[in-house]
């Protein structure tokens, strides 16, 4: 059987349905990751899976894998990524899998690997090297059910972690995606009014894929918020770790302002905190960090990356553009994007200010919304390089960050007195994530024309494929 290479990312797997992943590529994998289990001592793990319409047989598929290297599971079914890390503790579990493509495109599907609680750093060169050699151990591990009112004890956990939460009226576009099963009743048990939008599960996902950092979904929310007379609205990717955010007038909080939010919320009960954030983030958040008292630690992207090292450095919170926020000081350090709701609205309600109000407060960019460009997986690094050079050499007289490391993350960064910009490959896809602000209307218009040159330049960047591209015409 031939196995694709690229399929083994940074921190998890990602490939296309019936061209990079079956069933029988699926098994495989779960004999790999059961075979590392083994090897660190861990012999029992949760298994989930999203509302992709392949997941519920690769959930079989990898459950099928750990079994047959002695590895004992536990079969949540239908489930989103912070459950399964949630159910790592109700079980006792360290490992854990779970069968997601995320904010994929609907072709596409993957698998998230745990080997200890919270956590999804496992290493994937490992298991691909298991893989590619089927390097496994023999076994005869058993699978039972999970009870179905473990999910009760789920909301419960959450709701204890918050204090008091208002009667706020809350829409909800969950894309189609497994979000929409269980975000909505959480935010009824805290005492909401919620409106669902696309919460009714569809694994072909007819209303686009379920991306809460798309400009478009941001918008199908933002007019709902407005018809319905809403205080705010909330959406969620594939796999309910990430969120995205609408103001009470309509208007997207893209999700580094939202960074800067939490920031601030926890340095005001944790004085001097150090807060993480990923290397896409706007200035907005060293700017309310300091202003805080807080110390602002810039970090590379990737979820498992910066849940890994602020829970290794022990940091109160971390959070990341894409909407991956992760809560130490009240919580267990992994990303749920239905506790980062819940924190955002006893937030709220301790303020007692809408979230227009909040944001007002903070100082002004006019910020890009996340773009992804197409590039190949083979070619995409060697393109940062090459991008790279030129950015250093146009801007040396900025501070200028750069990291050339595809195990952790490969990017360059300019760091203006009045915003940013940034290039990097993505660790999730063939494409490139590109951002940048400016402070007034000018100098934003000449850094969009900058890096669309940049691009122009680039003969292995696919014009065709993306997310956000419109901004460049």
């Amino acid at each position: 059987m031939k196995i694709n290479p690229f399929i083994f990312r940074g921190y998890d797997i990602r490939g296309e349905v019936d061209k990079d992943l079956n069933p029988e590529v699926i098994e495989l994998i779960g004999q790999a990751h059961g075979t590392y289990l083994k090897s660190i001592g861990v012999d029992k793990a949760v298994v989930g899976s999203d509302n992709r319409l392949s997941s519920e047989s690769y959930r079989q598929a990898v459950i099928k894998g750990l079994n047959e290297t002695g590895v004992n599971t536990i079969d949540l079914g239908l489930s989103l990524s912070p459950i399964v890390y949630w159910a790592q503790y109700y079980f006792k579990s360290k490992g854990a899998v779970m069968i997601t493509g995320s904010h994929n495109p609907v072709e596409y599907n993957g698998l998230k690997l745990g080997r200890d609680y919270s956590s999804a750093f496992t290493p994937i060169q490992e298991i691909k090297r298991k893989v590619l050699e089927k390097d496994f151990v023999e076994g005869q591990g058993k699978s039972e059910t999970a009870p179905p009112n473990y999910i009760n004890e789920y909301y419960k956990d959450l709701l204890s972690k918050v204090g008091k939460i208002k009667k706020f009226k809350v829409v909800v576009d969950a894309a189609n995606a497994t979000a929409g099963k269980f975000y909505p009743e959480l935010l009824r048990r805290a005492g909401c009014d919620v409106v669902e939008q696309n919460c009714e599960l569809d694994g072909s996902f007819p209303n686009g894929t379920p991306d809460p950092t798309e400009e478009k979904v941001a918008q199908r929310l933002a007019d709902r918020v407005i018809k319905e007379g809403a205080d705010i609205g909330f959406s969620y990717d594939g796999d309910g770790d990430r969120m995205g955010l609408v103001d009470e007038k309509g208007g997207i909080i893209w999700n580094d302002v939202l960074v800067a939010i939490f920031a601030d919320a926890v340095i005001s009960e944790i004085p001097g905190a150090e807060i993480m954030y990923n290397n896409l983030c706007s200035r907005v958040v060293d700017d309310v960090i300091r202003k805080a008292g807080g110390k602002p630690i810039l970090w590379v992207t990737g979820h498992a990356f910066i849940k890994d090292r602020a829970k290794k450095d022990k940091i109160p919170f971390a959070g990341e553009l894409s909407g991956h926020f992760f809560f130490s000081d009240k919580f267990y350090g992994h990303d749920d994007g239905g506790y980062a709701s819940l924190r955002l609205l006893e937030y709220l309600t301790s303020q007692n200010k809408t979230l227009s109000e909040v944001v007002s407060g903070f100082p002004k960019y006019i910020s890009s919304p996340e773009i992804k460009i197409g590039c190949g997986d083979e070619v995409k690094f060697d393109v940062i390089k090459r991008m790279a050079a030129k950015v250093k050499n146009d801007f040396s007289k900025e501070r200028i960050s750069f990291v050339d490391d595809p195990s952790i993350d490969s990017y360059v960064r300019v760091d203006f007195e009045d915003g940013m910009l940034i290039l990097r490959p993505s660790q999730n896809g063939p494409y490139m994530t590109i951002k940048f602000e400016a402070k007034d209307q000018k100098t934003y218009d000449e850094r969009r024309l900058y890096i669309r040159n940049i691009l122009k330049a680039s003969p292995e960047i696919n014009w065709d494929e993306g997310v956000n591209l419109e901004i460049f015409k």
